[in-house]
């Protein structure tokens, strides 16, 4: 089945970036979220630094429980 649908999988992961970078873009990418006067609770490095911490512990996790099943 993945030989007859493998690159339905490819665009679809490639259409998604592109979807998002076309509505971050758009009108809707500057809808602020919450009151008019708020300001954000964290900077832009402190999203980065929890953005890449949050991808490693994926990451992590998801090596860590892969490595417990194909141990002998």
């Amino acid at each position: 089945m993945l030989d007859d649908f493998g690159w339905l999988f490819v665009v679809a992961a490639d259409a998604l970036p592109v979807r998002c970078l076309v509505i971050a873009s758009s009108r809707f990418g500057r809808i602020r979220l919450g009151a008019g006067d708020s300001e954000p609770e964290y900077g832009n490095l402190a999203w980065i630094a929890m953005m890449l911490s949050a991808g490693m512990a994926v990451g992590l996790m998801s090596t860590a429980s892969g490595s417990r099943s194909r141990t002998t």
